[in-house]
């Protein structure tokens, strides 16, 4: 990979402060640590289109998985996220995610719980772990 190591290890640390990659694991080998990341989604849909020039040289490239490509499109999901938040911020305004993932769903103010296609419940600067925690007992409310 053409990427310093040590720009791949800033670009995934911004992926973990927003909540997109999660740390599993960490190893300390001398004065080297490993940091064993994994996705806290299944999947992320990005328009090549929306890098725009910032990955020219990824989509140039014949295999559109490389880490290099990875690289160019988590720098920039990180950047418009940043910059969706900021715009919602100064405009006063609102941005809906739907997950069923705990740690996403921290990033924001206010978690909504849905069942059956309506509001139960809410919560207030929510952490991963009070989210999961709620979704456990609405769980097994509804299996009673």
């Amino acid at each position: 990979m053409s990427i310093a190591r040590q720009k791949v290890g800033y670009h995934l640390k911004e992926l973990e402060k927003q909540g997109l990659v999660e740390l599993v694991e960490e190893r300390k080998s001398g004065n080297c640590v490993e940091r064993i990341v994994r996705a806290t989604s299944r999947a992320y849909l990005v328009s090549a289109e929306a890098l725009g020039s910032l990955a020219q040289g990824a989509l140039e490239a014949t295999d559109r998985f490389s880490a290099a490509y990875v690289v160019a499109i988590a720098s920039r999901a990180i950047s418009e996220l940043a910059n969706m938040r900021r715009a919602a911020d100064d405009f006063n305004q609102t941005i809906v995610m739907v997950t069923h993932e705990p740690s996403a769903a921290s990033r924001a103010d206010r978690v909504l719980f849905l069942a059956d296609g309506r509001i139960v419940d809410q919560m207030e600067r929510p952490t991963p772990e009070s989210i999961l925690d709620h979704m456990k007992t609405l769980g097994a409310g509804a299996r009673t």
